[in-house]
């Protein structure tokens, strides 16, 4: 992960917005999704530094992330029974669920 890479020994205290700034524009250039993916990750552990004392505000939150464009297009519906098949075949999950997650190919919810 990018984000250890560059962040992982800087202190909150002294991390600036500048810095995320530039973790989002210049090392994750090439990877803008990513890096949102990256900078919320590190939302969230602000956070915990914030509830734990260690540091007065989220940084992270006055910095704007990149814009992302929604997906359009969507999976083709005869795709799905191939999919469900294959993750049938991977067994419960550790929380004890189907892996189809209790979703039928005609996109209906089944009780477990």
């Amino acid at each position: 992960m990018k984000l250890l890479e560059v962040m992982g020994k800087v202190s909150a205290r002294v991390l600036r917005p500048a810095d995320i700034a530039r973790f989002l524009r210049v090392e994750r250039a090439a990877a803008p999704v990513r890096a949102n993916r990256e900078v919320a990750l590190l939302v969230n552990l602000m956070t915990v530094a914030v509830e734990r004392g260690d540091i007065d505000v989220n940084l992270c939150k006055q910095v704007k992330r990149h814009l992302e464009r929604p997906r359009t297009e969507a999976p083709e519906p005869e795709t799905f029974p191939a999919l469900l098949a294959w993750l049938n075949t991977q067994g419960a999950t550790a929380s004890g669920h189907r892996a189809d997650g209790g979703v039928r190919c005609d996109g209906r919810v089944t009780a477990h």
